[in-house]
């Protein structure tokens, strides 16, 4: 295996093997390594009295120290920076790669990761999301068994940019805010798919037609959740326009649909229809 460091265990067999007599032609053919590796390892050890392979010289690197810490610090603090632009911002007086930049940050376990995906959240809607949590908190399996929830989504027909972070691996840091990518409203040519699910486990999955409305919705309504929906069950939907409407108020009120109230707003997390 020339050119190559020979596994300790391997270099501990041929001492073992030495140390009981077999002689080099016989080592090497039992562990299929060079005869010359093996007199190589053996004169190494009555040398220096160790099998640890000498560090084998190189290059010195042209970066410093405390350059290479300066560059993970600005990762930490920018981790959404490609490798071409820290090329750009860091310098140590030499020319470096982009491909050293990424060789650095990985050996910190700076490695790129795709960023998590979540919805942008004001303090209004941190609040709200905190408040509407502290009062259903000491709902009983019985409560939440009565909740149907129910979302639309819209089905892209080509891809979206895809944002990715140097950070640790772990979730405690795949959910820092600074290493976020926030959801934003836009793309494609799309479908709609409007959606329920029960306690029980039963299962809807409506196509929309177009874009989901206050007519499509009560439509939808009317003929797919309706004939399921038991008298003491509550309807859970999110705050979207066509939810929120005077006409679908007006439907609800009138079929006596029982609505969660004060969902709070860009809460996909909450909705276990978007966990499924």
């Amino acid at each position: 295996m020339p050119g190559k460091t020979v596994p300790e265990c391997v270099r501990k067999l041929i001492l073992q093997k030495t140390r009981e007599k077999y002689s080099q032609r016989q080592i090497s053919k039992m562990l299929l390594v060079p005869q010359a590796t093996i007199s190589n390892i053996i004169s190494h050890y009555r040398k220096v009295g160790t099998l640890s392979p000498l560090r084998r010289p190189g290059r010195t690197p042209k970066t410093s120290q405390k350059s290479r810490s300066f560059l993970v610090r600005l990762v930490r603090i920018c981790p959404k920076l490609t490798s071409k632009q820290l090329q750009r911002d860091w310098t140590d007086g030499h020319k470096v790669h982009h491909s050293t930049v990424r060789r650095i940050l990985i050996k910190h376990g700076l490695n790129g990761r795709k960023a998590a995906r979540k919805p942008l959240l004001s303090k209004f809607h941190a609040k709200a999301r905190f408040d509407w949590c502290r009062a259903v908190k000491n709902n009983s399996a019985q409560d939440w068994d009565k909740l149907i929830f129910s979302d639309e989504s819209c089905i892209q027909l080509s891809g979206r940019h895809i944002q990715f972070v140097r950070r640790p691996a772990g979730a405690q840091e795949r959910y820092k805010t600074k290493n976020h990518s926030t959801k934003t409203p836009g793309g494609s040519k799309k479908i709609m798919i409007f959606g329920a699910i029960w306690s029980s486990g039963l299962r809807k999955i409506v196509r929309v037609d177009g874009n989901m409305n206050s007519s499509s919705y009560i439509d939808i309504l009317k003929s797919h959740i309706l004939p399921l929906m038991q008298d003491d069950q509550v309807l859970q939907q999110d705050n979207a326009p066509c939810h929120k409407s005077n006409e679908v108020k007006n439907f609800m009120e009138k079929f006596g649909v029982a609505v969660v109230p004060d969902w709070p707003a860009r809460s996909p997390d909450l909705n276990i229809i978007e966990n499924c």
